[in-house]
């Protein structure tokens, strides 16, 4: 990168800037880090890396099982106005659920895979990150009678990540970290969820906390778990308060850490949301329990 910038600098100053280099270069790695940390660390970024849903217009779920992909136009929507408009509002928006319309485009979906692969391959050319994202978790789990295929996945991902997709950069750190499809590097993987984290990215901040502990870093291990406690995710709320126990927080640090998670997830809240989750639970409840859903 420095040496792109020299190009237009003239030649005897770029030997001058070049032998100064070795002079500062401790004090550049040391302000490089401390430029990192601030932006790792800044609470000002994104509250999640989903936009709010487009018909309630509220924050989406933290977890993402609660929310629906429409994947002819790509659009997330809540589990609760997924719920309220197949089981209740039949009439909402002058639509027949029972034709499987999609409540934004318009767009009747098919019970054939290739057309719908089809629709997906369209978003997909017309450069949507998510389309990516989408068809190479397809590839990765071997879904809608695409093979599974790591390596195909790790090749969406990377360009839906280009296109700037947080959800992206955080299948790629799992793919780095397992070693599926790509081969096993923990930097990489690393890196990858500092971005997902800094894209808003609940789970990717929470790892990233825990890796921290992992190192005995408890310091910053507390601020990731601060700022994914804020965004509503419940288990960094739950390792601060470990950290109280054993006198690595305070307790003004897990009040705070409360308030923001408190304040996220009434943002979030609604009767169709709750309903909604309850249904999911008890579905995957009986699938855990008889291996179908009854």
């Amino acid at each position: 990168m420095i040496d792109a910038a020299l190009d237009n600098v003239p030649t005897v100053e770029r030997v001058a800037m070049t032998a100064h280099r070795p002079r500062h270069k401790k004090e550049c790695k040391k302000r490089a880090a401390e430029l990192k940390h601030i932006e790792l660390f800044n609470e000002d970024g994104p509250s999640h890396y989903l936009e709010d849903c487009p018909i309630c217009l509220a924050p989406m779920p933290v977890d993402e099982e609660y929310t629906v992909l429409n994947f002819c136009c790509m659009k997330y929507i809540c589990a609760g106005c997924t719920d309220r408009r197949r089981f209740v509002d039949h009439g909402y928006a002058q639509i027949d659920v029972s034709q499987n319309v999609c409540p934004l485009c318009r767009t009747t979906v098919s019970r054939d895979q290739r057309e719908n692969l089809q629709i997906i391959q369209r978003r997909v050319d017309a450069g949507d990150h998510v389309a990516y994202k989408y068809l190479g978790d397809l590839y990765s789990m071997g879904r809608r009678g695409l093979p599974v295929d790591k390596t195909r996945a790790v090749e969406l991902w990377t360009e839906s990540a280009r296109l700037g997709s947080a959800a992206a950069h955080f299948d790629l750190a799992n793919a780095y970290r397992k070693g599926d499809g790509v081969d096993r590097s923990m930097k990489l993987a690393t890196h990858h969820l500092e971005i997902a984290a800094k894209g808003g990215h609940p789970l990717a901040r929470h790892n990233l906390g825990c890796e921290e502990a992992n190192l005995c870093n408890y310091r910053r291990a507390l601020k990731h778990w601060m700022i994914s406690a804020k965004m509503g995710y419940e288990k960094s709320l739950t390792c601060i308060l470990d950290l109280c126990k054993y006198g690595d927080a305070t307790k003004d640090d897990y009040a705070v850490a409360l308030a923001g998670f408190r304040k996220a997830d009434d943002e979030r809240k609604s009767p169709d949301r709750t309903l909604a989750e309850e249904r999911m639970r008890r579905m995957s409840g009986t699938i855990l329990s008889t291996g179908r859903v009854v």
